[in-house]
């Protein structure tokens, strides 16, 4: 066998052995996986051979003759984030999982009514001038891509002169979702534009979202907080009295209430059930349920830790003014990737409190290829549950 063919084996073998772990998780039947065909034609269609080690969110890979630049390894990082998703899909698709999902490439039924396309495509953002569609994801960088695109559009000569609020209403105003159109059209636009998704570990997507709507004090963290606040106290204060407690002693000047970290993560952990669905906010909302990776095959999916990297690749790929690039500053610093950050929040949760968050949001970590981060697994491995969860290879459905 030839060194490419062999290369393209080993690819094919490493995403087969993470999706069939991940259906064994799962509870579903070995004989559903098949040869993982999304891989060959991604690689068929470029023609590359692809060579990977999988280590924990990233993917590095091994040096060979036919890929010693950063574009090449970028191609065979993308194609193996893609091919897992896919493959993922494909699975769960064969076994008529309920998923809230379609099969990859699937034609969207001209009988959809306007409702309902309304929900699934509210969140791509149609880039006409470049040929693009992009599916935002709140908590993920998608201000610093909003700001961006205004400015490419001319509307704006400089991202730091758009304020924060002022980006999302001006963005809302320029550019057109899919949703606007018909199903005709958005199918059309679907086969034809440019698609890219940017995702995010869960656990640090959990995290900012909680210190943006409920620690920090600006309009539209005290709109959140007046929406939920007294909910999330309600469903996981316990007793009538010990809410009522809650109610009066995390009361704020502003009228809202005061929120923990492990408040905000026990009402999580409620929002599985059609009763609670109503709560499910798109700053805390599911990727997968945002974005539709079973529904839209997408040519790059980007990783909120290689932001910077995927978007200079995925602009120079569409033909953008190389003067266009993704910003390095953003109005609304968390710190949530940072290791002693989700070590100082998640060590308030108790170790059920960490795994139902996991459980969750497994389909996340699954089909985006995501693991415990390091502070947090540590954190579990001494309190001796980390092995619980060792890898994104041991998924499970989430209750939805």
């Amino acid at each position: 066998m030839s060194r490419a063919g062999r290369c393209m084996l080993c690819c094919v073998v490493v995403v087969a052995v993470t999706v069939l772990a991940s259906i064994q998780r799962l509870g579903l039947p070995a004989s559903i996986i098949r040869e993982p065909i999304s891989m060959n034609k991604l690689l068929a269609k470029r023609g590359k051979d692809q060579s990977q080690e999988h280590k924990g969110t990233r993917v590095s890979y091994k040096q060979d003759e036919s890929c010693n630049n950063r574009t090449c390894l970028w191609e065979k990082q993308q194609l193996y984030r893609k091919g897992l998703a896919w493959d993922m899909c494909s699975a769960l698709h064969a076994h008529g999982a309920d998923t809230h999902h379609h099969p990859p490439r699937y034609r969207l039924d001209e009988s959809r009514n306007k409702t309902r396309l309304a929900s699934m495509f509210n969140f791509f953002l149609v880039i006409d001038s470049l040929k693009l569609i992009y599916c935002f994801i709140p908590k993920v960088g998608s201000t610093s891509w909003e700001r961006l695109f205004l400015v490419m559009s001319g509307i704006y000569d400089s991202m730091e002169e758009i304020g924060q609020s002022e980006t999302h209403i001006i963005t809302w105003r320029t550019f057109r979702t899919l949703a606007s159109y018909t199903v005709a059209e958005a199918e059309k636009l679907l086969a034809t534009y440019r698609k890219f998704v940017v995702v995010r570990n869960p656990y640090e997507r959990v995290l900012s979202a909680y210190q943006d709507k409920f620690q920090e004090d600006y309009p539209a963290s005290r709109v959140t907080r007046k929406q939920y606040s007294e909910k999330i106290i309600r469903m996981t204060g316990g007793s009538p009295e010990n809410v009522q407690r809650l109610l009066q002693s995390q009361r704020r000047k502003d009228g809202t209430l005061n929120v923990t970290f492990s408040q905000f993560v026990r009402f999580l952990s409620h929002l599985g059930g059609p009763k609670t669905r109503q709560y499910m906010n798109d700053h805390w909302k599911p990727m997968n349920l945002i974005c539709h990776p079973c529904l839209v095959d997408y040519d790059w999916i980007g990783h909120y830790d290689s932001l910077r990297t995927d978007a200079d690749f995925i602009l120079t790929a569409v033909g953008a003014d190389p003067k266009f690039r993704f910003p390095n500053f953003t109005t609304n610093p968390t710190g949530s990737s940072n290791g002693d950050t989700l070590l100082r929040y998640y060590s308030t949760l108790t170790t059920a409190e960490i795994e139902d968050l996991y459980k969750y949001y497994e389909l996340d970590f699954s089909l985006f290829g995501f693991d415990i981060p390091p502070s947090i697994r540590s954190l579990l491995n001494n309190r001796g549950r980390a092995n619980d969860y060792t890898t994104i290879d041991q998924t499970r459905l989430p209750v939805t």
